[in-house]
């Protein structure tokens, strides 16, 4: 036990010294939550019709908006920027912990306030944001959302704010884990009760996630040397830049949720069965940037606000632009075969008997068009963590409202006027993350002036254009092999025709970059020879790979 104790609190006690392990870290745990929340979707597709997983997923939108407002943006742009001021000695770990607890009780009695207030309305809020849905269907709705907003809530509040000492500790692995643990929750209550108790075992299940999530994070604290009984104080002067930064975060959540409703509330205007498709289709598209965009953002947010703070904001852009150069070698790919093979992948991650073929190419169109902007929305999460370095909130606030009116109102026209079909609300959203990206950028770079624009616009056309190379021939490759060599009836010949066009995919993409962008390769074998596991078998060729292949000279890592 004593072993076993030790081994725990050195897991516990990891730290992450630099942006690339640190990213890795996050990435890899990322990756793990992301994917086993596919299964968990997967799960739920199997044991639930498509109709009854609109209510389940409408069920989380109220109590989403809450959370997103009042905790989620707020400890990610106000809270960690001013505890990573501090250092980590005893004597302000529990200031840092006295901040946090004070902060919590204040997060708290809002929620309170709100639920005083919106309980005896509850049914008729719900009714309001599905107006296709049934009075049936919003009374089974609003019931699930009470239980959700109640209990989850208040559990992941306390959670994350544990998560973001982890965070300014650099120690990112548990926070990783806990969305783990989040996931299995749900699972084992959809397996354990579906058939019993329908959609409340899922209800169940998420209850037992979030309980999960936080008690895998509290036993880190402890280890880490924080305590835990703290009396909050509201005399710290910190309190007051925290709010100072927090107002127009919040404002800046409430119009990105409120957008999110929007999506909820129109796409139940076409249909039973609509909001699912939309929503797996979202949290698919989340998949890849959860694994490089959110995972670079939680983890470059305390590097950068460490530069900022010792003024290196020439080096901090310089940072920026390699990160966006490699969010665009990565995406790129991802996003073509989200376009060309998008229902493949949607019949072989969702296919069953529960989830038919409509429901199948609905989800499929959707997903095609929210690719369209996958560097853009994987970029949007690290640039705004720039300006949450800076101590500047008010200019995503203000690019946040102006482009998701935009979005909002190209989706009211789609839906409302237009009729056109549920996979527009993707459209609208591509359209305007891309336009708001691009004005944070351009606004960051007239403010400090140590970017080259032309230079890096031209590099990122070039990283298009081979993608839209690639597509073409992913495209050809695909009406070839169906029905010539592959049934894909079949799930185990749709698997092979998926594969062989994802591999042939990234043949023509990497042999076009060797051709056109040969830096780009070579910075990917540098960074892939940083990975322990990779470095004897790289540095063996190392001579080959540059000189020979890549006709490059050999130069030392600074």
């Amino acid at each position: 036990m004593k072993q076993f104790w030790q081994a725990i609190k050195k897991i516990y006690q990891q730290k992450q010294g630099t942006l690339y392990s640190s990213t890795i870290a996050v990435s890899l745990t990322l990756l793990c939550a992301r994917l086993l929340g596919i299964v968990k979707l997967r799960i739920l597709t199997s044991f639930y019709r498509k109709e009854e997983l609109d209510l389940f997923f409408a069920a989380f939108r109220f109590p989403d908006f809450i959370f997103e407002v009042l905790i989620a943006g707020s400890i990610a742009s106000c809270f960690i920027p001013l505890i990573s001021e501090l250092t980590a000695s005893q004597s302000e770990k529990r200031t840092i912990m006295q901040f946090a607890q004070t902060l919590s009780w204040i997060l708290l009695l809002l929620w309170v306030v709100l639920l005083v207030i919106t309980i005896p309305f509850f049914e008729k809020i719900t009714g309001m944001l599905l107006p296709g849905y049934s009075i049936s269907a919003v009374k089974l709705v609003s019931s699930m959302s009470l239980l959700i907003l109640i209990f989850q809530v208040p559990l992941l509040l306390v959670a994350n704010f544990a998560a973001a000492i982890f965070q300014t500790e650099k120690q990112f692995l548990i926070p990783g884990l806990a969305p783990i643990f989040y996931n299995v929750g749900i699972i084992a209550g959809v397996i354990g009760g579906a058939h019993r108790w329908g959609l409340q075992a899922a209800i169940f299940g998420v209850l037992i996630g979030a309980a999960s999530y936080l008690l895998v994070l509290v036993p880190g604290l402890i280890i880490l040397g924080y305590p835990l009984a703290v009396p909050p104080t509201f005399k710290d002067a910190r309190l007051k830049r925290f709010f100072t930064l927090f107002l127009p975060r919040v404002f800046s959540s409430l119009v990105s949720q409120i957008d999110a409703t929007v999506d909820l509330s129109l796409s139940t205007l076409r249909g039973m069965g609509s909001y699912s498709s939309f929503y797996i289709a979202q949290n698919f598209k989340i998949l890849p940037v959860s694994f490089f965009g959110i995972a670079i953002s939680q983890t470059a947010l305390p590097f950068f606000s460490d530069m900022y703070n010792q003024g290196k904001k020439e080096r901090l852009l310089q940072v920026l632009v390699q990160i966006i150069q490699q969010v665009f070698f990565v995406m790129i790919p991802i996003s073509v075969f989200f376009i060309v093979l998008r229902i493949p992948l949607i019949r072989l991650f969702f296919g069953s008997k529960k989830f038919d073929w409509e429901a199948t190419v609905t989800t499929a169109n959707i997903l095609s068009l929210f690719a369209l902007s996958l560097p853009f929305h994987t970029i949007y999460y690290i640039i705004t963590r720039v300006y949450f370095a800076l101590h500047d909130t008010k200019t995503p606030f203000i690019a946040g409202v102006i482009f998701t009116v935009l979005n909002t109102v190209l989706s009211i026209v789609a839906i409302v006027f237009l009729h056109l079909p549920v996979w527009y609300l993707a459209a609208s959203f591509s359209i305007s993350i891309t336009l708001n990206v691009m004005v944070l950028f351009y606004i960051l770079i007239r403010r400090y002036d140590h970017v080259s624009l032309p230079r890096l616009t031209v590099q990122l056309i070039v990283f298009t254009g081979i993608g839209f190379i690639m597509g073409v021939g992913v495209w050809l490759l695909r009406n070839l092999l169906d029905g010539l060599l592959f049934n894909t009836q079949r799930t185990l010949d749709l698997f092979f025709l998926t594969s062989t066009c994802i591999l042939f995919g990234y043949a023509i993409y990497l042999y076009l970059l060797w051709i056109f962008m040969p830096s780009q390769i070579r910075y990917l074998f540098e960074l892939l020879s940083r990975l322990e596991f990779l470095k004897v078998p790289l540095s063996k060729y190392r001579k080959v790979i540059y000189t020979n292949i890549l006709n490059l000279p050999i130069e030392e890592k600074t």
